[in-house]
This record gives C-alpha cells, structure tokens and sequence, in this order.
C-alpha cells in the first residue's frame, strides 16, 4: 500500500495533468490526512460524526457471539478510520487506476507519435507545433508582443496569472505567447498573438495576448479549437461552436448549427457544417470574407481578411480579401489549380500541399514566403509573411521571414502522424 505522501504526490500529478479538480484534490487531501499512518493524528482529526454509533458498547446486530464463541479480540483500529480507510482506499484506486489507463493511452500514443496526425500552426510572427511526445513547442520573437501597434499587451499565463512583463517571453520559448503549459495536448493553436491548446481531457488552455479576453477559455470539454486575432471559438462535443475574445459584429456569436470544422482569422470565423458546407460569421462582409461558395468542403483555414477552403474534389477556392497588400500581380495573388490536400492561410501569404507533399504558395512576395524549399511536407502553416512546413522525418522548415522571427531550434521534431 503506498504511503500518504506517495499518494499525495500521485493525486498533485493528476491534479496537474487535469484529471482532478482542485475541489476533487482538496477533499481527497483531507481524507488522507485523517487517515494518517499515525493512529493517534487519525483519531484526532476524524470529525466527530465519524464516530457516532461506533462505541464498544453497541456491537453490530449480526454479529453478536454465541456462549460457546471464543471471547472477541479488541479491535485496536481507531475509531472511525475503518470506514475512512476504505473510502479513501476505494477513491484512490478508482482514480489511481483510471490515470494508469489514462497515462498508458498518452504513452502509446507519444512513444510513436504515429496515432495523431501531423499539427503546425502560425500566427503572426510565432509558430507552435506538437512534438513526439504530444507537447507543445512554440518559437517566435520576443518582439512579436508588442510590434505592429507599439501597444503593451496584458499577457495571461497558462494557469491563469496575468503578466506585463515582457521579459518573461525570452525565456525558453520566445514569442508572442508565453512557455506553453505541460501536459498531453492532442491540438494547438496560434492566433495573431495568442496560442490555445486543446488537452486530452478535451479543456482548452491558452496563453499569451489577453487583452480582449481571448486567453480566457469557456469551461467545458471540447474536440477543436481555433485562434483568430482577438477572438477565439472551439467545437463542444455536440459539435456547436463556442467563442470567446473581444466581439466584432458577430465574431463571437457562431450559428447554432453542428460543425466538422472551424477556423478564426481577423474579426471573423468559418466551420464546416455536417453537409459538407460552409457557415462563416464575423464581420469584413464588405471583403466578402463571410460569404463562402455554395460548394461543399472538406478543409478550410482563415486568417486576416482572407478564407480558402479545399473541395472534395481536391481544388482549392478562396473567398473575401486576396493575401496581397503590395499590389502583387493579380496571377501571384490567385490559387492554383490542382487537386490539394491541404490549405493554409496567412496574412500576406497562402499555400496548399499537393497529397505528394510539394507545396505551392501565392500572395505578396515582400520577404521571400513564394519561395517555397524544393522538399516535401507532411503539414503546413503560414504566418504574417511566412510560411512553415513539417518534413518527414519531423524537422521543421521555414521561409519567408527569417531570422529569429520564424526559425525553429535546429533539434526540433514534431509529430509526422507516420
């Protein structure tokens, strides 16, 4: 039987791994504690109903010996922690060997890294993948925080202290969001300056910008979500989107339908519904980018001003505002044609992943994301005006913006879903 301390370490691993709530973790403290290895502390701090109808003098009914029985043996177990013991004994098991079931799962998956697919996502200037191991790795500048509008941001931490130092974000993850929490993710997020991530238990966490409150995750269990610039949305069980940040228009009022399917960019978002369509909302109708082709969809991302979805018949169609800022060509800034697996949009850039794994980019070309590395790609993200990629063996590659804006650490490797 492993001591009170072993069992409290266990239960603050479940407690961290989000298996139990902190009310959870309190009461099965307490109930350690009165069941101390000490006799006399057991007693003492068992509350006194606990001992109420237990004395010596009112043996159990069935129980009561016969003349010829052998005098009864003196129970020497306090009072009280019998039924202590067993409760707490029973708790702890059950839990116990539901988190073996929980952590054999999360081993079989993260020792191969095989049974989830391949995820990388991008925001403006930071990236975040999954690794082999199902965590989080992100990279990006320290810069990223407070660039385009000089403004300081209200950073929010992963168990939910709120920052303003920015010096914090240069520690081992740099970047427009802070150190990515521990833990067993199945997703990850980035939006423009902010990350979410989706645990296995299916909570959301996120962490970075905080400043419309879209670090500030609805409670509840989820199996997606999604990061737009100031607002982010996830899919509940029921496959009903729920949306939380800063409201422009309707970014954050989804339709009350079932999707398969959701993506946030700037101010809007878009899901595809269980037939296969698109349902957008959000504001920038004046881009068109909440209303989508009457076409059915098997894959879509949004971002800035700009939506582009893969059909099922492999082509790619965009809708609302074309990813170029600079005049570019009307050519350079038009999805190819093709049949694609894969399409992913950024603010100056987009790009889609042939089933070979060659990638084609369009859109402005002002830091070099058309000049796509000769290699193919497992997964893609693009950023601002980058563009990063999983190989097949799990190395990351970017273009585009370089530098410590979007490259990776040299020994990174994320899941390939091979």
């Amino acid at each position: 039987m492993p001591s009170n301390a072993e069992q409290l370490e266990k239960l603050a691993g479940l407690l961290k791994e989000g298996l139990l709530t902190r009310e959870e973790f309190d009461r099965e403290k307490v109930r350690l504690l009165r069941h101390s290895d000490d006799p006399a502390q057991a007693a003492s701090e068992a509350p006194e109903e606990e001992h109420q109808g237990d004395s010596e003098d009112q043996p159990p009914l069935d129980d009561s010996p016969s003349r010829d029985d052998p005098p009864p043996q003196k129970d020497l177990t306090p009072k009280g922690s019998k039924r202590i013991g067993l409760t707490v004994g029973a708790v702890l098991i059950l839990i116990l060997v539901a988190a073996m079931v929980q952590q054999s799962g999360n081993n079989s998956s993260s020792s191969t890294g095989k049974s989830l697919p391949p995820q990388i996502t991008a925001g403006f200037l930071h990236t975040c993948g999954m690794d082999k191991d199902n965590r989080v790795q992100c990279w990006g500048p320290t810069k990223a925080i407070s660039g385009a509008n000089s403004a300081m941001y209200s950073l929010r931490t992963a168990d939910g202290r709120n920052l303003t130092d920015m010096s914090i974000l240069a520690v081992s993850s740099p970047g427009t969001q802070v150190i990515p929490p521990d833990g067993n993710f199945t997703q990850v997020s980035a939006g423009e300056t902010h990350t979410c991530g989706l645990l296995q238990n299916g909570r959301v966490r996120c962490w970075g910008n905080d400043r419309g409150g879209q670090s500030s995750p609805r409670v509840g269990q989820f199996k997606s979500v999604s990061a737009g610039r100031n607002h982010t949305c996830a899919l509940g069980q029921n496959g009903q989107a729920v949306c939380w940040g800063e409201k422009h228009g309707s970014s954050i009022t989804p339709p009350k339908v079932a999707l398969t399917q959701i993506s946030s960019g700037n101010g809007h978002s878009c899901g595809i519904d269980t037939t296969g369509l698109v349902r957008c909302w959000g504001r920038h109708s004046d881009f068109g980018s909440t209303r989508p082709p009457s076409v059915k969809f098997r894959q879509i991302a949004t971002s800035g001003f700009s939506s582009c979805g893969v059909t099922l018949s492999g082509s790619v169609k965009c809708w609302g505002k074309k990813p170029c800022f600079t005049g570019a060509s009307s050519a350079a800034c038009t999805a190819p044609l093709g049949s694609f697996e894969e399409v992913t949009v950024g603010f100056h850039v987009a790009c889609a992943r042939e089933k070979s794994g060659r990638v084609h980019c369009w859109g402005d070309n002002i830091r070099g994301q058309l000049n796509v590395p000769e290699k193919n790609f497992v997964a893609i993200a693009a950023g601002g005006a980058f563009v990063c990629g999983i190989e097949e063996d799990g190395a990351v590659d970017c273009w585009g913006t370089r530098g410590k804006m979007t490259s990776p650490p040299q020994d990174l490797r994320l899941r390939t879903g091979r």
